[in-house]
């Protein structure tokens, strides 16, 4: 039995001569065939369509190879759909670049391109000429009850009447500006990871709920483009006053909005500036004051505590930071080709950005030299490592470094209570080692990763400034 030719049926089957059922195909009035599906009543104010159509070809063999593409697409769209009503909690209206992608959808699925001009040039008059366009615009008007006073039609929904005033004047509209919203969409979409494990699930909620913060702030959804600084001011302030975070929680909520919206700048091409970019988080006491470098006897309590309590891999990253001032990111997230040992003069660890592990700004980017327990350490670590690409695997991906800094944070507390003492008061205490030993503050700058690119051109070629920061660091570890 082949596809048939039965019409009219939304969710019908089609069984095909070897035995295959294919759900949701149609024969259209010219011939053709096309996938279409009703969406699921509790999806349609996700997808904002009550059905989704989809052409499959010309003929049954191009339908056939069509059909598990087409079919594991609209599976896909509904996962993602239901995904997002669990996130959100309740559905929220479309935004207008979600309309047009909607439009955009609807155009393909009919088979018609929407960027491909219908006009003909006529006796030198410029003359839309698309027969299936008026016949489809046609087709979903006589779909709808026709008001006899008005001879409008009666109920019908906001995207098809988009959709018919698009196709009877031969274009799309311009493509709006994005929202916050749809610039969260879009950065789940390209940066966080789609699946059901636990960490994924935290990365989307914690998007998810700077979104909603901002936009509560504004009270309701905006368009970047009309987001100004005053406007990037109140959400900065809601986060300290109306919600009562602290201050670290309102910066992280700030760098994750930042990074939102460049995105969106960036690929959505907008000639607009980041309204969040330089926005600083003020709090009372902060300064110099609000972290201070551990004493020589908590170090010392410390590492005793890591040597009885910890894994290997912690204790080796801890002496790291001991000996390079760097941040624990920047360490857990090496890779072993980041390590240069042999042929040079100065062994030293190069700090550079990975697709796995960014850094927190340009001049983060760095080669520090390894001396001491601290090449000792390194060594242990590749010798450990393995197969691995990484120099400290378990802590190299998936958040690693939030985790490898938590557990030395808990061996840190179990030694320290004071809050003014972190883990980054490791490179507080280098910091203030090198100053103490006579070391140039220059030196001291490209050692912990502060240094612009200025400083570090008067200081000649890699090998002259990694023996400057060798004989520096030398004097203190």
């Amino acid at each position: 039995m082949t596809l048939g030719s039965a019409r009219g049926t939304q969710e019908s089957t089609r069984e095909l001569h070897m035995g295959l059922v294919l759900k949701y195909v149609q024969r259209t009035k010219k011939g053709a065939w096309r996938y279409r599906r009703r969406v699921p009543d509790d999806l349609r104010p996700i997808l904002g369509k009550a059905e989704i159509t989809k052409v499959l070809g010309d003929t049954e063999r191009e339908a056939l190879k069509a059909y598990p593409s087409v079919h594991q697409k609209v599976e896909t769209e509904f996962r993602r759909a239901r995904n997002t009503a669990s996130l959100a909690g309740k559905s929220r209206p479309l935004s207008e670049l979600e309309i047009q992608k909607r439009l955009v959808e609807r155009f393909q699925g009919e088979g018609l391109n929407p960027y491909t001009s219908g006009y003909i040039d006529v006796d030198g008059v410029s003359v839309l000429d698309r027969p299936d366009w008026d016949r489809i615009a046609y087709g979903i008007l006589e779909s709808y009850p026709m008001d006899p006073r008005t001879g409008e039609p009666v109920g019908m929904s906001e995207e098809d009447a988009r959709f018919v005033r698009a196709l009877f004047s031969g274009e799309l509209p311009p493509q709006p500006a994005p929202t916050l919203e749809d610039a969260k969409k879009f950065y789940l979409q390209e940066k966080v990871l789609v699946g059901t494990d636990k960490e994924n699930k935290q990365k989307r909620l914690r998007v998810e709920r700077v979104i909603k913060h901002a936009t509560d702030a504004l009270g309701g959804d905006r368009k970047i483009t009309e987001i100004r600084r005053q406007d990037a001011r109140l959400i900065r302030d809601h986060f300290k006053n109306e919600l009562g975070v602290k201050a670290a929680t309102a910066k992280r909520y700030l760098t994750d909005l930042k990074a939102i919206v460049s995105l969106a700048i960036r690929e959505f091409e907008i000639n607009s500036t980041n309204p969040f970019e330089k926005l600083t988080v003020e709090t009372e006491g902060s300064g110099k004051d609000d972290r201070r470098p551990f004493t020589h006897s908590e170090v010392t309590a410390i590492r005793k505590r890591l040597q009885e309590h910890a894994k290997p891999d912690l204790q080796l990253i801890w002496a790291i930071l001991e000996g390079t001032g760097c941040r624990v990111g920047e360490i857990s997230g090496l890779l072993k080709n980041d390590v240069v040992l042999d042929q040079v003069e100065v062994p030293h660890i190069r700090i550079i950005p990975h697709e796995h592990r960014g850094l927190k700004n340009k001049a983060s980017a760095r080669s520090i030299p390894l001396v001491g327990e601290t090449l000792k350490a390194v060594k242990e670590a590749l010798a450990g490592a393995g197969d691995s690409p990484y120099l400290f695997p378990h802590y190299a991906l998936n958040r690693g470094n939030d985790r490898a800094s938590a557990a030395l944070m808990k061996h840190v507390r179990s030694v320290v209570s004071d809050p003014k003492v972190t883990n980054h008061s490791l490179r507080h205490r280098m910091a203030d080692r090198l100053r103490l030993a006579g070391v140039s503050e220059d030196v001291l700058k490209m050692i912990l990763g502060h240094a612009s690119k200025g400083i570090t051109e008067r200081y000649g070629g890699v090998e002259a400034r990694l023996t400057l920061m060798k004989e520096a660091l030398e004097k203190v570890c």
